[in-house]
Protein backbone atom coordinates (compact mmCIF):
# COMPACT_ATOMS: atom_id res chain seq x y z
CA UNK A 1 0.00 0.00 0.00
CA UNK A 2 0.84 3.80 -0.38
CA UNK A 3 2.42 5.21 3.02
CA UNK A 4 2.42 8.48 1.39
CA UNK A 5 5.43 10.56 -0.70
CA UNK A 6 7.20 11.36 2.36
CA UNK A 7 7.95 7.45 3.41
CA UNK A 8 11.09 6.33 1.57
CA UNK A 9 12.66 9.83 0.68
CA UNK A 10 11.92 10.52 5.18
CA UNK A 11 14.01 7.10 5.37
CA UNK A 12 16.79 7.28 2.62
CA UNK A 13 19.53 6.62 5.68
CA UNK A 14 17.88 3.26 6.10
CA UNK A 15 16.56 2.11 2.48
CA UNK A 16 18.99 3.90 0.02
CA UNK A 17 17.10 6.44 -2.38
CA UNK A 18 13.89 4.44 -3.39
CA UNK A 19 12.33 6.06 -6.42
CA UNK A 20 8.85 7.35 -6.30
CA UNK A 21 6.25 8.02 -8.66
CA UNK A 22 7.40 11.27 -10.68
CA UNK A 23 10.91 9.32 -10.73
CA UNK A 24 9.61 5.97 -12.80
CA UNK A 25 7.85 8.69 -15.22
CA UNK A 26 11.34 10.26 -15.46
CA UNK A 27 12.68 6.45 -16.13
CA UNK A 28 9.95 5.89 -18.55
CA UNK A 29 10.99 8.98 -20.54
CA UNK A 30 14.96 8.48 -20.23
CA UNK A 31 14.32 4.77 -21.55
CA UNK A 32 11.71 6.30 -24.30
CA UNK A 33 14.33 8.37 -25.37
CA UNK A 34 17.16 5.82 -25.75
CA UNK A 35 15.05 3.21 -27.84
CA UNK A 36 14.18 6.56 -29.95
CA UNK A 37 17.98 7.35 -30.72
CA UNK A 38 18.92 3.55 -31.26
CA UNK A 39 16.11 3.21 -33.85
CA UNK A 40 17.53 5.86 -35.77
CA UNK A 41 21.12 4.63 -35.95
CA UNK A 42 19.57 1.40 -36.84
CA UNK A 43 17.89 3.00 -39.66
CA UNK A 44 21.58 4.53 -40.75
CA UNK A 45 23.04 1.50 -40.05
CA UNK A 46 20.68 -0.29 -42.16
CA UNK A 47 21.97 1.87 -44.60
CA UNK A 48 25.02 0.97 -44.31
CA UNK A 49 24.56 -2.78 -44.31
CA UNK A 50 23.22 -1.57 -48.23
CA UNK A 51 26.25 0.19 -49.40
CA UNK A 52 28.10 -3.31 -47.45
CA UNK A 53 26.78 -5.46 -49.55
CA UNK A 54 27.21 -3.31 -52.48
CA UNK A 55 31.20 -2.93 -51.83
CA UNK A 56 30.24 0.99 -51.46
CA UNK A 57 30.85 0.88 -47.57
CA UNK A 58 33.58 3.61 -47.00
CA UNK A 59 35.94 3.66 -44.07
CA UNK A 60 34.34 6.38 -42.45
CA UNK A 61 30.99 4.41 -41.82
CA UNK A 62 30.15 1.82 -39.65
CA UNK A 63 28.94 -1.27 -40.56
CA UNK A 64 27.78 -3.27 -38.29
CA UNK A 65 27.32 -7.27 -39.41
CA UNK A 66 24.84 -8.42 -36.55
CA UNK A 67 22.98 -5.53 -35.90
CA UNK A 68 20.54 -6.80 -33.17
CA UNK A 69 24.02 -8.30 -30.78
CA UNK A 70 25.35 -4.52 -31.14
CA UNK A 71 21.91 -2.53 -29.89
CA UNK A 72 21.74 -5.04 -27.19
CA UNK A 73 25.41 -4.17 -26.56
CA UNK A 74 24.96 -0.63 -26.61
CA UNK A 75 22.06 -0.54 -24.77
CA UNK A 76 23.57 -2.43 -21.19
CA UNK A 77 26.08 -0.69 -21.63
CA UNK A 78 24.19 2.90 -21.37
CA UNK A 79 21.77 1.62 -18.91
CA UNK A 80 24.75 -0.13 -16.85
CA UNK A 81 26.16 3.76 -16.60
CA UNK A 82 23.11 4.77 -15.67
CA UNK A 83 22.76 2.43 -12.56
CA UNK A 84 26.08 3.15 -11.55
CA UNK A 85 25.45 6.61 -12.02
CA UNK A 86 22.15 6.53 -9.66
CA UNK A 87 24.12 4.47 -7.08
CA UNK A 88 27.06 7.06 -6.94
CA UNK A 89 25.03 10.42 -6.63
CA UNK A 90 21.87 8.82 -5.47
CA UNK A 91 19.59 8.98 -8.32
CA UNK A 92 16.51 7.84 -7.52
CA UNK A 93 15.18 8.76 -11.45
CA UNK A 94 18.65 6.78 -12.67
CA UNK A 95 17.88 3.93 -10.34
CA UNK A 96 14.57 3.20 -12.29
CA UNK A 97 16.46 1.87 -15.03
CA UNK A 98 17.26 -1.76 -15.49
CA UNK A 99 20.62 -2.85 -15.44
CA UNK A 100 20.97 -4.56 -19.02
CA UNK A 101 18.88 -4.27 -22.01
CA UNK A 102 17.23 -7.67 -20.94
CA UNK A 103 13.91 -6.78 -20.17
CA UNK A 104 13.59 -3.38 -22.47
CA UNK A 105 10.85 -4.03 -24.68
CA UNK A 106 8.75 -5.48 -21.63
CA UNK A 107 9.75 -2.43 -19.89
CA UNK A 108 8.84 -0.36 -22.72
CA UNK A 109 5.64 -1.55 -23.02
CA UNK A 110 4.75 -1.76 -18.89
CA UNK A 111 6.71 0.78 -17.51
CA UNK A 112 9.77 1.20 -15.71
CA UNK A 113 7.83 0.63 -12.35
CA UNK A 114 7.32 -2.94 -13.58
CA UNK A 115 11.26 -3.59 -13.00
CA UNK A 116 11.40 -5.56 -10.22
CA UNK A 117 7.72 -7.03 -10.44
CA UNK A 118 8.65 -10.52 -11.48
CA UNK A 119 11.07 -10.67 -8.20
CA UNK A 120 8.11 -10.70 -5.93
CA UNK A 121 6.94 -13.60 -7.36
CA UNK A 122 7.55 -16.69 -5.61
CA UNK A 123 7.12 -20.63 -5.66
CA UNK A 124 4.93 -22.57 -3.32
CA UNK A 125 7.95 -24.44 -2.02
CA UNK A 126 9.69 -20.71 -1.49
CA UNK A 127 6.37 -19.61 0.53
CA UNK A 128 6.73 -22.56 2.92
CA UNK A 129 10.09 -22.67 3.49
CA UNK A 130 10.43 -18.89 4.12
CA UNK A 131 6.93 -17.61 4.93
CA UNK A 132 4.45 -16.58 7.38
CA UNK A 133 0.85 -17.36 6.81
CA UNK A 134 -1.24 -14.06 7.86
CA UNK A 135 -4.95 -15.06 7.12
CA UNK A 136 -5.43 -17.86 9.76
CA UNK A 137 -7.31 -15.30 11.91
CA UNK A 138 -10.39 -12.72 10.92
CA UNK A 139 -11.91 -10.14 13.18
CA UNK A 140 -15.48 -11.05 14.62
CA UNK A 141 -17.63 -9.99 18.16
CA UNK A 142 -15.84 -11.62 21.14
CA UNK A 143 -17.87 -14.69 23.18
CA UNK A 144 -16.54 -12.95 25.84
CA UNK A 145 -19.12 -10.60 27.97
CA UNK A 146 -18.46 -6.83 27.27
CA UNK A 147 -15.15 -7.70 25.66
CA UNK A 148 -15.81 -5.91 22.24
CA UNK A 149 -13.99 -7.40 19.43
CA UNK A 150 -12.24 -10.53 18.99
CA UNK A 151 -10.07 -13.00 16.96
CA UNK A 152 -11.46 -16.12 15.02
CA UNK A 153 -9.58 -18.91 13.07
CA UNK A 154 -10.43 -18.76 9.67
CA UNK A 155 -9.99 -22.27 9.37
CA UNK A 156 -9.03 -25.64 11.42
CA UNK A 157 -5.43 -24.79 12.98
CA UNK A 158 -3.31 -28.23 14.33
CA UNK A 159 -1.84 -28.42 17.43
CA UNK A 160 1.63 -26.51 16.88
CA UNK A 161 0.18 -24.89 13.99
CA UNK A 162 1.17 -20.89 13.22
CA UNK A 163 -1.84 -18.86 14.56
CA UNK A 164 -0.62 -15.71 13.59
CA UNK A 165 2.82 -13.93 13.21
CA UNK A 166 3.29 -10.58 15.24
CA UNK A 167 5.93 -8.29 14.17
CA UNK A 168 6.77 -6.17 17.37
CA UNK A 169 7.42 -2.41 17.96
CA UNK A 170 9.57 -1.85 20.51
CA UNK A 171 9.07 0.69 23.18
CA UNK A 172 12.25 0.81 25.15
CA UNK A 173 11.11 2.98 27.89
CA UNK A 174 7.14 3.13 28.85
CA UNK A 175 7.04 6.21 30.57
CA UNK A 176 6.18 7.77 27.13
CA UNK A 177 2.84 6.23 27.85
CA UNK A 178 1.99 7.88 30.83
CA UNK A 179 -0.59 10.83 31.19
CA UNK A 180 0.12 13.77 33.20
CA UNK A 181 -2.32 16.51 34.98
CA UNK A 182 -1.65 19.78 33.44
CA UNK A 183 -0.64 23.26 35.16
CA UNK A 184 -0.48 26.91 33.76
CA UNK A 185 2.88 27.90 32.60
CA UNK A 186 3.23 31.64 31.94
CA UNK A 187 7.02 31.96 31.13
CA UNK A 188 6.00 31.81 27.28
CA UNK A 189 3.11 32.58 26.90
CA UNK A 190 -0.30 33.72 28.70
CA UNK A 191 -2.09 30.83 30.27
CA UNK A 192 -0.24 28.38 28.34
CA UNK A 193 -0.99 24.75 29.61
CA UNK A 194 2.01 22.12 30.35
CA UNK A 195 2.28 18.74 31.34
CA UNK A 196 3.17 18.47 35.14
CA UNK A 197 5.81 15.58 35.25
CA UNK A 198 5.07 14.81 38.77
CA UNK A 199 1.91 13.78 38.90
CA UNK A 200 1.06 11.21 36.74
CA UNK A 201 -3.19 10.44 36.56
CA UNK A 202 -3.23 7.38 34.00
CA UNK A 203 -1.07 5.59 30.76
CA UNK A 204 -2.15 5.83 27.00
CA UNK A 205 -4.55 3.34 25.77
CA UNK A 206 -2.37 1.69 23.63
CA UNK A 207 -0.69 0.00 27.23
CA UNK A 208 -3.15 -2.55 26.59
CA UNK A 209 -2.40 -4.39 23.81
CA UNK A 210 1.61 -4.31 24.74
CA UNK A 211 3.61 -6.81 25.59
CA UNK A 212 5.60 -6.17 28.74
CA UNK A 213 7.67 -7.78 31.99
CA UNK A 214 7.16 -6.18 35.66
CA UNK A 215 10.96 -6.31 35.93
CA UNK A 216 11.51 -4.32 32.60
CA UNK A 217 10.71 -0.97 30.81
CA UNK A 218 10.46 -2.33 27.36
CA UNK A 219 7.57 -2.44 25.93
CA UNK A 220 6.89 -4.48 22.81
CA UNK A 221 3.87 -3.34 20.46
CA UNK A 222 2.68 -6.26 17.62
CA UNK A 223 1.57 -5.07 14.86
CA UNK A 224 0.51 -8.16 12.85
CA UNK A 225 -2.54 -8.61 11.09
CA UNK A 226 -5.50 -9.09 13.76
CA UNK A 227 -3.29 -9.87 16.81
CA UNK A 228 -4.54 -7.24 18.82
CA UNK A 229 -8.36 -8.45 18.58
CA UNK A 230 -6.52 -11.72 20.54
CA UNK A 231 -8.62 -11.35 23.97
CA UNK A 232 -7.28 -12.88 27.62
CA UNK A 233 -9.85 -16.03 29.04
CA UNK A 234 -7.23 -17.81 31.47
CA UNK A 235 -9.72 -21.25 30.89
CA UNK A 236 -10.27 -21.17 27.54
CA UNK A 237 -6.82 -20.27 26.17
CA UNK A 238 -5.51 -22.23 23.43
CA UNK A 239 -2.64 -20.43 21.72
CA UNK A 240 0.91 -19.10 23.05
CA UNK A 241 3.47 -16.96 22.33
CA UNK A 242 6.89 -17.59 21.16
CA UNK A 243 9.98 -15.89 20.16
CA UNK A 244 9.76 -16.33 15.67
CA UNK A 245 12.64 -17.35 14.06
CA UNK A 246 11.48 -16.19 11.09
CA UNK A 247 10.03 -12.86 11.71
CA UNK A 248 13.29 -11.97 14.22
CA UNK A 249 15.01 -9.64 12.20
CA UNK A 250 17.61 -9.34 15.25
CA UNK A 251 18.16 -12.31 17.29
CA UNK A 252 21.27 -10.84 18.70
CA UNK A 253 18.86 -8.22 20.30
CA UNK A 254 17.67 -10.92 23.00
CA UNK A 255 21.32 -11.31 24.36
CA UNK A 256 21.72 -7.82 24.65
CA UNK A 257 20.90 -5.36 27.19
CA UNK A 258 17.81 -2.63 26.21
CA UNK A 259 20.26 0.64 25.80
CA UNK A 260 22.45 -1.08 23.20
CA UNK A 261 19.68 -1.77 21.07
CA UNK A 262 16.78 0.13 22.50
CA UNK A 263 17.08 3.18 19.92
CA UNK A 264 16.91 1.82 16.59
CA UNK A 265 14.36 2.87 14.42
CA UNK A 266 13.29 -0.06 13.01
CA UNK A 267 11.46 -3.06 14.12
CA UNK A 268 13.72 -6.14 14.49
CA UNK A 269 11.78 -8.70 16.64
CA UNK A 270 8.68 -10.78 16.40
CA UNK A 271 6.41 -13.55 18.04
CA UNK A 272 4.56 -15.88 16.23
CA UNK A 273 1.19 -17.05 17.81
CA UNK A 274 1.36 -20.99 18.09
CA UNK A 275 -1.70 -23.19 18.63
CA UNK A 276 -1.87 -24.86 22.46
CA UNK A 277 -4.25 -27.65 20.75
CA UNK A 278 -5.92 -28.40 17.53
CA UNK A 279 -8.41 -25.15 16.73
CA UNK A 280 -11.62 -24.96 15.15
CA UNK A 281 -12.50 -22.99 12.17
CA UNK A 282 -14.39 -19.83 13.35
CA UNK A 283 -13.30 -20.89 17.26
CA UNK A 284 -12.33 -17.71 18.99
CA UNK A 285 -8.76 -17.30 19.53
CA UNK A 286 -7.45 -16.80 23.24
CA UNK A 287 -3.98 -16.50 25.47
CA UNK A 288 -3.07 -15.96 28.60
CA UNK A 289 -2.28 -12.19 29.49
CA UNK A 290 -0.60 -13.60 32.69
CA UNK A 291 -1.67 -13.94 36.11
CA UNK A 292 -0.30 -10.40 37.46
CA UNK A 293 -2.89 -8.86 34.35
CA UNK A 294 -5.46 -11.14 35.77
CA UNK A 295 -5.19 -10.26 39.46
CA UNK A 296 -5.32 -6.38 38.22
CA UNK A 297 -8.14 -7.02 36.20
CA UNK A 298 -10.10 -8.51 39.41
CA UNK A 299 -9.11 -5.61 41.41
CA UNK A 300 -10.25 -3.28 38.95
CA UNK A 301 -13.56 -4.70 38.85
CA UNK A 302 -13.91 -5.00 42.82
CA UNK A 303 -13.00 -1.22 42.98
CA UNK A 304 -14.65 0.26 40.20
CA UNK A 305 -17.63 2.75 40.39
CA UNK A 306 -19.59 4.16 37.58
CA UNK A 307 -18.86 7.76 36.91
CA UNK A 308 -21.98 10.30 37.89
CA UNK A 309 -24.33 10.79 35.31
CA UNK A 310 -23.56 7.26 33.74
CA UNK A 311 -27.47 6.39 34.31
CA UNK A 312 -28.25 8.85 31.47
CA UNK A 313 -25.50 8.37 29.30
CA UNK A 314 -26.24 7.25 25.64
CA UNK A 315 -23.12 7.21 22.92
CA UNK A 316 -24.27 8.74 19.65
CA UNK A 317 -24.18 6.04 18.25
CA UNK A 318 -27.43 5.16 19.97
CA UNK A 319 -28.79 8.77 19.78
CA UNK A 320 -28.62 9.13 15.88
CA UNK A 321 -31.24 5.73 15.50
CA UNK A 322 -33.67 7.63 18.42
CA UNK A 323 -35.56 9.29 15.38
CA UNK A 324 -37.82 10.50 17.96
CA UNK A 325 -35.54 12.12 20.74
CA UNK A 326 -35.97 15.57 21.31
CA UNK A 327 -32.93 17.78 20.70
CA UNK A 328 -32.04 19.55 23.34
CA UNK A 329 -31.74 23.87 22.72
CA UNK A 330 -29.35 26.38 23.93
CA UNK A 331 -31.49 27.60 26.62
CA UNK A 332 -31.53 23.74 27.66
CA UNK A 333 -28.25 23.41 27.57
CA UNK A 334 -27.32 22.38 24.14
CA UNK A 335 -24.59 20.07 23.32
CA UNK A 336 -21.01 20.76 23.13
CA UNK A 337 -17.30 19.39 23.44
CA UNK A 338 -16.71 20.40 27.19
CA UNK A 339 -19.54 18.13 27.79
CA UNK A 340 -19.47 14.86 25.87
CA UNK A 341 -21.63 15.09 22.42
CA UNK A 342 -21.18 17.54 19.14
CA UNK A 343 -24.27 18.66 17.01
CA UNK A 344 -23.53 18.64 13.08
CA UNK A 345 -26.91 19.03 11.15
CA UNK A 346 -26.52 17.65 7.42
CA UNK A 347 -24.98 19.83 5.05
CA UNK A 348 -28.01 19.37 2.49
CA UNK A 349 -30.43 21.17 4.60
CA UNK A 350 -28.14 24.17 4.69
CA UNK A 351 -28.33 23.88 0.82
CA UNK A 352 -31.87 24.15 0.90
CA UNK A 353 -32.20 26.90 3.10
CA UNK A 354 -30.29 28.67 0.79
CA UNK A 355 -26.73 28.95 1.49
CA UNK A 356 -24.43 29.98 -1.10
CA UNK A 357 -21.26 29.15 -0.01
CA UNK A 358 -20.20 25.87 -0.12
CA UNK A 359 -18.86 23.72 2.89
CA UNK A 360 -16.38 21.03 2.32
CA UNK A 361 -18.32 18.88 4.34
CA UNK A 362 -21.45 16.47 4.49
CA UNK A 363 -22.27 17.88 8.12
CA UNK A 364 -21.08 21.20 9.73
CA UNK A 365 -21.51 22.22 13.21
CA UNK A 366 -24.29 23.73 14.65
CA UNK A 367 -26.51 24.82 17.74
CA UNK A 368 -30.42 24.65 18.27
CA UNK A 369 -31.59 27.63 19.13
CA UNK A 370 -35.37 27.25 19.31
CA UNK A 371 -37.84 24.36 18.77
CA UNK A 372 -41.49 24.00 17.92
CA UNK A 373 -44.56 21.50 17.27
CA UNK A 374 -45.32 21.88 13.01
CA UNK A 375 -48.98 20.96 11.60
CA UNK A 376 -48.08 17.30 12.13
CA UNK A 377 -47.21 17.42 15.77
CA UNK A 378 -43.64 16.86 14.52
CA UNK A 379 -40.96 18.58 16.50
CA UNK A 380 -38.99 21.29 13.51
CA UNK A 381 -35.91 23.62 14.75
CA UNK A 382 -34.00 26.90 14.22
CA UNK A 383 -30.36 26.02 14.05
CA UNK A 384 -27.45 27.83 13.40
CA UNK A 385 -25.01 26.26 11.74
CA UNK A 386 -20.76 27.34 12.11
CA UNK A 387 -17.48 26.68 11.04
CA UNK A 388 -14.97 27.19 14.09
CA UNK A 389 -11.64 28.12 13.50
CA UNK A 390 -8.85 27.63 15.69
CA UNK A 391 -5.64 29.74 15.64
CA UNK A 392 -2.40 29.59 17.85
CA UNK A 393 -3.42 31.61 20.22
CA UNK A 394 -7.80 32.49 19.89
CA UNK A 395 -10.71 30.41 18.86
CA UNK A 396 -13.48 32.02 16.59
CA UNK A 397 -16.28 31.24 14.64
CA UNK A 398 -17.16 31.95 10.61
CA UNK A 399 -19.83 31.35 8.44
CA UNK A 400 -22.99 31.47 10.84
CA UNK A 401 -25.73 30.61 9.08
CA UNK A 402 -29.53 30.12 10.73
CA UNK A 403 -31.82 27.12 9.23
CA UNK A 404 -35.37 27.71 9.61
CA UNK A 405 -37.60 24.22 9.54
CA UNK A 406 -35.09 21.78 10.15
CA UNK A 407 -36.21 18.10 11.22
CA UNK A 408 -35.08 15.90 13.20
CA UNK A 409 -33.33 14.00 11.01
CA UNK A 410 -31.15 16.58 10.03
CA UNK A 411 -29.34 16.34 12.85
CA UNK A 412 -26.11 13.78 13.74
CA UNK A 413 -24.37 13.53 16.90
CA UNK A 414 -21.01 12.62 17.38
CA UNK A 415 -19.14 11.75 20.56
CA UNK A 416 -16.88 14.41 21.79
CA UNK A 417 -12.89 13.65 21.88
CA UNK A 418 -11.54 11.36 24.57
CA UNK A 419 -15.28 11.58 25.92
CA UNK A 420 -16.31 7.51 25.57
CA UNK A 421 -15.38 5.45 28.55
CA UNK A 422 -12.08 3.48 27.69
CA UNK A 423 -10.34 7.23 27.08
CA UNK A 424 -11.27 7.94 30.92
CA UNK A 425 -9.01 8.68 33.76
CA UNK A 426 -10.45 5.40 35.54
CA UNK A 427 -10.06 2.95 32.87
CA UNK A 428 -7.86 -0.12 32.56
CA UNK A 429 -4.48 0.36 31.54
CA UNK A 430 -2.30 -2.96 31.80
CA UNK A 431 0.59 -4.46 29.24
CA UNK A 432 -0.18 -7.84 28.55
CA UNK A 433 2.99 -10.33 30.77
CA UNK A 434 5.63 -11.77 28.40
CA UNK A 435 5.77 -14.80 29.85
CA UNK A 436 8.72 -15.28 32.54
CA UNK A 437 9.96 -18.82 30.71
CA UNK A 438 10.88 -16.34 27.19
CA UNK A 439 11.84 -12.87 28.80
CA UNK A 440 15.62 -12.23 28.30
CA UNK A 441 17.58 -11.56 31.61
CA UNK A 442 19.29 -9.53 29.75
CA UNK A 443 16.26 -7.05 29.64
CA UNK A 444 15.61 -6.71 33.10
CA UNK A 445 16.47 -3.28 34.41
CA UNK A 446 14.02 -2.70 36.53
CA UNK A 447 13.52 -5.51 39.07
CA UNK A 448 9.17 -5.68 40.19
CA UNK A 449 8.41 -1.97 39.95
CA UNK A 450 6.00 -2.65 37.59
CA UNK A 451 3.92 -5.23 39.29
CA UNK A 452 0.87 -4.07 38.70
CA UNK A 453 0.94 -0.81 36.31
CA UNK A 454 -2.54 -0.15 36.06
CA UNK A 455 -2.54 2.53 39.07
CA UNK A 456 -1.38 5.72 38.41
CA UNK A 457 0.50 7.76 41.24
CA UNK A 458 -1.80 10.35 42.59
Amino acid sequence: MDYGASYFPSRENLFGPIPGIEDYRFGDALLNNLEHTLDFVMEELESDAKLEESGECSEERVCVSDRDTWRFAVESDFLATCREIGVIWGSRPLLTLPENATHVDYLMEHGTRYMHYNRSLRSIEWLEANGLCTDNIKPGNSTLKQAGRGAFATRRIPKGGLVAPAPLIHIPNRSIYNMYESIVDDRWHEHTLVRNESAIVGHQLILNYCFGHRQSTLLLCPYGIGVGLINHEKEKVNTKIIWSTKGTRHPEWLEKKIDEWGASDHAGLAFDLIALRDIDENEEIFIDYGDEWEMAWQEHVRNWKPPPGSNDYQPSSILNEMDEAIIRTMAEGSYNPETDKHLYCREIFREYAGAEDESDFDFQACRALDRYVDSDGEYRYIVETYTEVQGPYECHEENNFIIFDLPRDGFNFRDALYSLDHSQKWAFRHDIRIPDEIMPESWKNAPGIFQNFNRPNM
